[in-house]
């Protein structure tokens, strides 16, 4: 999925308008509006409020991953102390290369 339709998706899940949005993010509805026209593109700085107002991870928002949550979220959540204990000895290369098997493993089974 296309990051402009992620965007969209997000919003309209969190009930809330163009304008609500951009409002948030301290920036013009039409300038906002692009982004989910794929006119433009948002800088690092709305790229990382949007990822914080809709609680995901860069890599889901640009489409990288299909996993919402970011990692560090998972680590705190205490239904997984093992995962935390495991994912806290690793690099964030390492982390990426884990979540990258884990999404492949996830369509794997979604395939069969």
């Amino acid at each position: 999925m296309k990051f402009s339709e992620r965007l969209s998706n997000l919003r309209v899940d969190a009930d809330l308008s163009q304008e609500q949005l951009s409002e948030q993010l301290n920036i013009k509805q039409p300038s906002y509006s692009q982004y989910e026209t794929q006119r433009s593109e948002p800088s690092l700085m709305t790229l990382s409020k949007l990822c914080e107002i809709f609680n995901v991870s860069s890599d889901y928002l640009l489409g990288h991953t299909n996993i919402k949550t970011p990692v560090n979220d998972l680590l705190k959540d205490e239904t997984t102390p093992e995962f935390a204990i495991i994912f806290n000895q690793l690099s964030e290369d390492d982390i990426q290369k884990a979540i990258d098997y884990m999404q492949l493993l996830i369509r794997d089974k979604e395939n069969k």
